[in-house]
């Protein structure tokens, strides 16, 4: 988890230090966003108890930083949210390192009974705006514009 945590503060341009850490808890709302996904995602998984006070760890995150990161996602270390506004990752989405997404982005399923989720590569960047949706990978390097709506795999 410290190491998911470090890459989080770098991707961020932050340095792993303390006084970096401190920065991106009180100014970085992308990066507070993280590191609460980073304590309450394992404690959800732990049982009742764990599971209740990483819900409340879950809300106070939603509540400063408006991002909604679902217990269930899978975010690797080295994610950077730049205007950690409105973003919404769902259950079952695999954002791997290096990927940048902006302000009021969603990524999820199509309807709650689909199994498939997206998947975003290493380094893919998706701006403002947009919805990846269903079974969808964002490969690495790629960008999805502002506003945009991907819905399937894309051709390769």
């Amino acid at each position: 988890m410290l190491s998911k945590i470090a890459a989080d503060l770098r991707a961020a341009g932050l340095s792993a230090t303390p006084w970096g850490f401190l920065w991106g808890f009180f100014f970085n709302s992308g990066f507070l966003a993280l590191f609460c996904y980073r304590v309450y995602a394992p404690l959800w998984r732990m049982g009742h108890v764990f599971k209740l006070l990483g819900k409340v760890i879950e809300r106070f995150s939603q509540i400063l930083t408006g991002c909604y990161l679902e217990p269930n996602a899978e975010i690797d270390g080295g994610v950077h949210f730049p205007h950690g506004i409105g973003i919404v990752i769902g259950a079952g989405v695999k954002v791997k390192s290096g990927a940048v997404i902006y302000q009021n982005v969603t990524l999820g399923r199509k309807r709650r009974e689909e199994a498939s989720a997206p998947t975003i590569e290493a380094g893919a960047v998706i701006y403002a705006g947009a919805v990846v949706a269903g079974n969808a990978v964002v490969g690495a390097g790629e960008v999805v514009g502002a506003n945009a709506l991907l819905v399937e795999k894309k051709a390769k």
